[in-house]
């Protein structure tokens, strides 16, 4: 009996609403628009996830394994590039300060008495070391960049026009055009106490704090 009472309060209402134009419309609208709202909800919560942007590609594939990624770019190769960029700007080209040809670190200055640039390559002996020797390809990494690591304090200074070519520079080798973009994500020149992470295709820009920026390969597993 309840039963019944439910659907003839359903059609007289429904038969009340469709004796007016307007509130048939809102009807129509409604009975439409609430499904396809949930519809395109759930369409948006299924779709793909991607943490990166698509709008520039690297331009160095990744290799190296899964634990230690490494660019397709050698160490000497990257050097030149970054000094021939910086020719474009009024500063001096970066020299070695220290070499560690054992551990794989290098460090570049411009001033032969501070590091301003720092980073990792596949060791040159690698090919017989315990760890890496175990990897049919390692001959082919040897000198592969590993990590790249800007000082963005320079020694006390923090003005951006000493820090920019070097930023932009470095964001030209592994994802030209995406200069802008990775600068205002990282929110630079300003300074910021928290770790700020920007992804481009597979690079991984980390800005750690007001420091250092560290720029890496990231593999996407």
């Amino acid at each position: 009996m309840l039963h019944n009472n439910h659907n003839s309060d359903l059609i007289f209402t429904l038969a009340y609403l469709a004796s007016n134009k307007t509130q048939r419309r809102w009807l129509l609208i409604i009975s439409i628009g609430i499904p396809l709202c949930f519809c395109l909800a759930f369409l948006w919560l299924m779709r793909p996830y991607h943490g990166i942007t698509s709008r520039w590609e690297a331009v160095y594939p990744i290799t190296g394994s899964e634990g230690t990624p490494l660019w397709d770019l050698k160490e000497d190769d990257f050097v030149s590039l970054l000094n021939d960029r910086l020719s474009a700007y009024d500063v001096p080209a970066l020299t070695y300060l220290k070499t560690f040809p054992s551990d794989g670190q290098r460090m570049l200055t411009d001033n032969g008495e501070s590091w301003i640039v720092l980073f990792h390559i596949c060791p040159e002996d690698a090919a017989t070391d315990y760890w890496w020797r175990k990897y049919p390809e390692i001959e082919s990494w040897l000198t592969n960049l590993e990590d790249v690591e800007l000082d963005l304090y320079r020694g006390g200074s923090r003005t951006w026009e000493i820090q920019e070519p070097y930023v932009r520079c470095l964001i030209s080798i592994f994802t030209p055009g995406a200069e802008d973009y990775v600068i205002g994500k990282l929110k630079l020149p300003f300074e910021t106490s928290g770790i700020i992470r920007v992804k481009v295709d597979n690079v991984l820009y980390t800005r750690t704090g007001s420091d250092k920026l560290l720029i890496e390969p990231e593999h996407d597993f």
